[in-house]
C-alpha cells in the first residue's frame, strides 16, 4: 500500500506500507525499512530528496537488507 500519513493505515490492512510524512532524517526514529511495523519511510528529507526504484525496495524487503541510506544509489 502507498499511503502518505503511515498512521492513518486501515487498521485490517497487515502489509507492506511505503510512506512519506514523518518529515525527518532520524533512522533510529523512523528507518527507512521498519520490518515490525513493515513501513517503508520514503520522506524526501530521509532519502535526501532522491527517488528511490521501486525494484530496490522490493530487493531490500525480499532479501532482508538493512538499509543504508547512502548505498541505494
Amino acid at each position: 500500500m502507498l499511503h502518505h500519513y503511515p498512521n492513518e493505515i486501515p487498521i485490517e490492512w497487515s502489509d507492506w506500507i511505503i510512506h512519506g510524512h514523518t518529515h525527518n532524517n532520524d533512522l533510529e526514529e523512523c528507518p527507512l525499512i521498519n520490518w515490525k511495523q513493515k513501513t517503508v519511510n520514503v520522506s524526501v528529507e530521509l532519502i535526501k530528496y532522491r527517488p528511490i526504484n521501486f525494484d530496490k525496495i522490493i530487493e531490500l524487503i525480499e532479501n532482508k537488507k538493512e538499509q543504508n541510506i547512502l548505498t541505494l544509489y
